[in-house]
């Protein structure tokens, strides 16, 4: 047995004593080092499973590409594919992710940890001494060395010395994997012992416990790696060793041969420097040691590249000279027999050669690829991968068969993600090879994605990885273009374009990336739709003052596009869903669409504004077929499926207003160049229109033109000479607001479109704009009053019906208006709002209905003392002299305070309905709370300059809590109803009503978020009144801690204040996620608790709902970067 010669520290084994403890960790965290990884099963075991159910397709794979029937040309009972939406899973797309092979040891190949305190001594005793080969020294610290030259003196060295050179070769290897073994020179003599010896050198390399695996950090962790420029000298060396091998003739040998009829040939054979580095490769290759058998199979991989290379050099440029030689000389007249016959046994020695490479070529693919290619290491399954890829372009004759692409598919199964992301990236660089070399009706190519298309789509549509959902997207992008996808898998992709949760158009993240892609995808098979249907349906150039191009432009894309979502929604396993969903997921796939269809805006625009009858379009939808009468019904019903998608109907509006604003959003998110201007000249142009002939009482088609609207500058319209339709524009707006019904209870794209338009008119400050609205608020205001005067609610069956029209056409506008603009009422307005209506509550209690319980609020109430508030705390600060005090503000500020305190406590002595009483008890709770605390806010913050003010408010309108009982009732209720919609069980005081376990919310489409939210804020209130000493009832403070470990971490941090604390609130938030209810938005919080322990701001109650919008679209699993708001 040979022996394995080890450096000197090793077989002395020498120990520092007296080290400090902490001297080895100190060293062995400055070196990238791991745990000699070992393995005792090299191949993945599941891996046969997937290869067993392959094996009935083997022998096919072997069969000649002439053998292979193409699909296109098979009858059409053989090639029928079911159709779009008619899938064998009649259910949808499956949930499941897509099946992978479990690797039995998911370990690196640098092993995992650093080893003990004892190993690490041990291993920086036996390296003080250790050195390396004189390769390994050249290639680690050298960047600008002749690799070429040290490879022909290596070569060289062979000649001369051959084990010397071989064992420098091989103790190379070693010193890259980090072992600090060496061979000696009479362990490489012979080639029958390599596996002995290797075994050997892995008992060694296994107890030296500790390695740094040089190779593989300078690839992966150049920066960090103690030898930067090691991975590309050693690539560049090992492919200059099979170039240099090949010129200096050491490739092959030649040899003589006596025939039987006793003439004597020449055999060219492989020669004895390959025999030799295939032999101790191969060996290595197979054993335990991952980075032993990674660096082998790096190495013989690397041969094989330039073997392949060499392989078509020899065949495209030295035989083909010589061959073209040989036809030019014998073409002669006077032929030079000598000269042919040179050239003949030239030829007869190239091709001698090339039998030899080839020979080669088919060794290393035996040796090792067909071992390593399921190794279970993922890096070496990349590797086998990523080389495979490049002799398939590098020598297509002979690898670019379904023999070896049949590799590619089975790894499409593998476990690591990695790998399967490297398959799906080379088949894309080989279908473009393919495409590029003119190679698209290659037999083998349309034979692998037939066999395997279908493992692609599923990675596709459910794996686990982003990325490799991405790259098998742009695989099929690819293959698509060759026809090798149905109409239903075209379907199924471009249905990946609606994503559920909001991504950013801007975005870098993942999901972005991969909406981008689907896009491209997109684009491109409705261009080739578009192309189609144009060929198939005659027309006019034009249809009225319509090209017919832009009909079937908007008309291809939006039934390509509903049918795409059709198909999104069935694989949901959801048929009918809310309008709000299917805007969301419309609008979001138009955002990415866009950068391919910027220029379908403008036949959008002029479909939605076409004034005449859309029937006068049906003669594109007839086939030239038509005129001919079939009666066919499948062409029938293929041609309904074919025809184009107009606006005619409400729905069909909708969706094209939808898309119209999703290309208009991320048109405007273009940087600034030609398109961008273009598309922005054409939306200003045809937006005018827009508002005059669309159906403003929808408000989808409302909200979505108000998101369109708002993304311009005032500038803008002003360059494109639109300043006329700009005003006009606001004047039909503001009609319509003051025609619309506004709600507040309830998320509604109406109100969030007027919420938006005032939003924008605030940045605009424009004083022509503002006195549109503050005459429109006026007019309300007035309207408003005489209403009062006649409202009776005497007639309980009328007062739903009254109360639900004083809120919505009225009171919410007032809301709305004054968040912008200031809103005022005189004392006379305030008598009619109590006398006539807030005092007449406890009278018609029983008699409200939910519906118009949830529209009871008092916002207008809270917005005007803060109004007063806000506007003498600017005088103040403007002021340098002390202000007069403002007995008129007081006063109003007293009554609003007084009559609520009236009402509220009448209301908690009433009998009646438990839920109906609580439910206005809350309103007006919450308004008359955030009153009183921003009074006193108010109050607090008044400085030593104003004492007037302090002592006049101080004796003359003192702030009194009248009724703490109807504060803690309003608590439970709020309390019971969260906890009874996620079924909480809670404790109770003796005290309390049981009625509260049955108490449900008055609108069912309240969630649990929203009841949460609620729940919050009003303990928030209530924290604050605490610490303004202006709640000093302990009962009540107990109270509110008594269930707080059962109602969520969002609930327990306002609690113990934790929350408080935050620098961001929203920060706080987001954090907590100990159930679903405590993911709230941070608008489920008060302004007044971001400095609520040094100054308390009054609450405005609206802003709760406006911000908390979209709450549904939010947070994305796997955006990395924030959302985009939804318009």
């Amino acid at each position: 047995m040979p022996t394995v010669r080890r450096s000197k520290r090793i077989r002395q084994k020498l120990r520092h004593e007296g080290e400090e403890d902490g001297g080895a960790e100190s060293q062995m965290q400055s070196r990238e080092v791991s745990v000699v990884q070992t393995d005792e099963h090299t191949n993945l075991v599941d891996v046969q499973r997937v290869l067993s159910e392959e094996e009935t397709d083997v022998e096919q794979d072997h069969e000649s590409d002439e053998d292979y029937q193409d699909g296109r040309s098979r009858p059409k009972s053989q090639n029928k594919r079911p159709r779009s939406g008619e899938s064998g899973d009649s259910k949808g797309r499956s949930k499941k992710r897509a099946r992978t092979i479990r690797s039995t040891n998911p370990a690196k190949i640098v092993g995992i940890g650093t080893g003990t305190k004892k190993e690490q001594d041990q291993y920086l005793s036996m390296l003080q001494d250790f050195e390396p080969t004189r390769l390994f020294h050249i290639f680690s610290t050298s960047e600008d060395v002749s690799v070429e030259e040290v490879a022909s003196d290596w070569l060289d060295q062979y000649k001369e010395h051959r084990s010397r050179a071989l064992k420098e070769f091989v103790n190379f290897l070693l010193n890259c994997t980090g072992s600090l073994v060496q061979v000696a020179e009479h362990d490489v003599v012979n080639n029958d012992s390599s596996n002995e010896t290797i075994g050997e050198i892995q008992m060694l390399f296994r107890d030296q416990k500790i390695h740094e695996f040089h190779l593989y950090m300078s690839k992966m962790q150049k920066k960090r790696s103690k030898y930067k420029p090691l991975y590309e000298n050693f690539v560049e060396f090992m492919s200059k060793v099979i170039e240099l091998a090949n010129d200096k003739d050491m490739m092959y040998v030649e040899k003589t041969e006596e025939a039987q009829d006793g003439e004597t040939n020449i055999v060219i054979e492989t020669g004895p420097l390959m025999l030799d580095l295939l032999t101790w490769l191969s060996s290595m290759s197979v054993c335990k040691i991952r980075c032993l058998r990674y660096i082998s199979t790096l190495c013989m991989y690397i041969f094989q590249d330039q073997l392949t290379d060499l392989m078509v050099n020899l065949d495209t440029q030295v035989l083909f000279k010589l061959r073209k030689q040989l036809a030019m000389e014998q073409k002669k007249k006077k032929q030079n027999k000598k000269t042919i016959h040179k050239l003949e046994s030239t030829i007869a020695d190239v091709e001698g050669t090339k039998t030899v490479i080839e020979s080669n070529i088919d060794n290393i693919v035996k040796l090792c690829f067909v071992h390593r290619f399921k190794d279970v290491d993922e890096c070496i399954r990349s590797e086998s991968i990523l080389h495979l890829a490049q002799w398939l372009e590098n020598y297509p004759e002979y690898f670019f068969k379904a023999t070896y692409l049949k590799y590619f598919g089975w790894l499409l199964s593998d476990s690591s993600h990695v790998v399967r992301l490297q398959v799906l990236k080379t088949l894309s660089q080989l279908v473009r090879f393919s495409n590029e070399k003119n190679m698209t009706d290659n037999s083998s190519l349309r034979q692998f994605f037939e066999r395997f298309k279908q493992r692609i789509l599923e990675i596709a549509l459910k794996d686990i990885e982003l990325q490799v959902r991405l790259a098998s997207v742009q695989v099929l992008a690819l293959i698509n273009g060759f026809g090798y996808l149905e109409d239903s898998e075209i379907l199924s992709i471009t249905s990946l374009i609606f994503h559920e949760h909001q991504v950013k158009v801007s975005s870098s993240a993942k999901n972005a990336k991969f909406l981008s892609a689907v896009s491209k995808f997109f684009s491109n098979v409705e261009k080739e739709q578009q192309i189609d249907f144009l060929d198939k349906h005659r027309a006019a150039d034009s249809m009225g003052d319509i090209q017919v191009g832009h009909i079937v432009e908007a008309g291809v894309l939006m039934r390509f596009l509903i049918k795409s979502l059709s198909v999104h929604l069935r694989a949901q396993g959801q048929q009918q869903v809310k309008t709000e969903r299917n805007v969301h997921l419309l609008f979001q796939a138009a955002e990415f669409l866009q950068p391919y269809f910027i220029n379908t805006i403008e036949p959008l625009c002029q479909l939605l504004t076409y004034e005449g009858s859309f029937s006068d379009f049906d003669v594109l939808n007839r086939k030239y077929t038509s005129n001919y009468g079939s009666d066919d019904e499948e062409e029938e019903e293929e041609e309904e499926g074919t025809r184009l998608l107009l606006p005619e109907d409400e729905n069909s509006i909708i969706q094209y207003v939808t898309v119209l604003s999703g290309f208009c959003h991320g048109a405007m998110n273009l940087r600034q160049n030609q398109s961008k201007g273009g598309a922005i000249e054409v939306i200003l142009t045809y937006l005018l229109d827009l508002f005059a002939n669309l159906n403003l009482d929808s408000d989808v088609i409302l909200n979505q033109l108000v998101s369109i609207f708002k993304l311009f500058r005032y500038e803008d319209w002003i360059s494109h000479g639109q300043e006329a339709s700009f005003r006009r524009i606001f004047e039909i707006l503001i009609k319509n607001f003051d025609n619309s019904s506004i709600e507040t209870d309830i998320k509604n794209p109406r109100q969030d479109a007027f919420i938006n338009l005032l939003s924008y008119t605030q940045k605009l400050s424009l004083a022509d704009i503002d006195g549109l609205w503050k005459n429109k608020l006026i007019s309300i205001k007035i309207s408003l009053a005489k209403y009062l005067k006649q409202l009776n609610l005497d007639n309980n069956d009328e007062a739903n019906d009254k109360i639900q029209v004083l809120h919505t056409m009225y009171l919410n506008k007032l809301v709305l208006l004054g968040k912008h603009f200031r809103l005022e009422f005189d004392q006379e307005f305030l008598e009619l709002l109590f006398t006539n209506y807030i005092n007449k509550l406890s009278q018609v209690l029983l008699s409200l209905t939910p519906d118009t319980l949830v529209k009871v609020n008092f916002k207008a109430l809270t917005q005007m003392v803060t109004w007063n508030l806000q506007t003498w705390y600017q005088i103040f600060e403007e002021n340098i002299t002390p202000s007069s005090v403002s007995r008129p503000m007081l006063e109003s500020n007293k009554f609003i305070i007084d009559q609520l305190s009236i009402i509220l406590i009448t209301l908690h002595r009433e009998d009646g309905d438990l839920s109906n009483k609580l439910q206005v008890e809350y309103s007006i709770n919450t308004s008359l709370l955030n009153i009183i605390i921003a009074v006193k806010m108010f109050t607090l913050n008044l400085s030593d300059k104003e004492s007037e003010w302090k002592r006049v408010i101080k004796r003359e309108y003192p702030i009194y809590l009248d009724s703490p009982e109807a504060i803690l009732q309003v608590f439970l209720y709020l309390e019971a109803m969260y906890a009874n919609k996620l079924d909480i069980s809670l404790e109770r005081g003796d005290e309390e009503d049981v009625d509260f376990n049955d108490v449900m919310p008055p609108n069912d489409e309240m969630g649990a978020k929203d009841l949460e939210r609620n729940l919050c804020a009003y303990v928030i209130k209530l924290k604050s009144l605490f610490k303004l000493d202006m709640l000093t009832d302990t009962h009540i403070e107990e109270r509110i801690k008594l269930n707080a470990n059962v109602l969520g971490t969002l609930y327990q941090s306002i609690i113990d204040e934790t929350i408080f604390r935050e620098q961001d609130p929203s920060k706080a938030i987001k954090k907590l996620v100990s159930n679903p209810a405590t993911s709230v938005n941070a608008s489920s919080q008060p302004q007044e608790q971001t400095q609520i322990q040094e100054e308390l701001e009054p609450i405005e109650e609206f802003s709760q709902e406006e911000t908390d919008r979209r709450q549904d679209l939010q947070e994305d699993p796997i955006e990395e970067d924030g959302h985009s708001e939804s318009p």
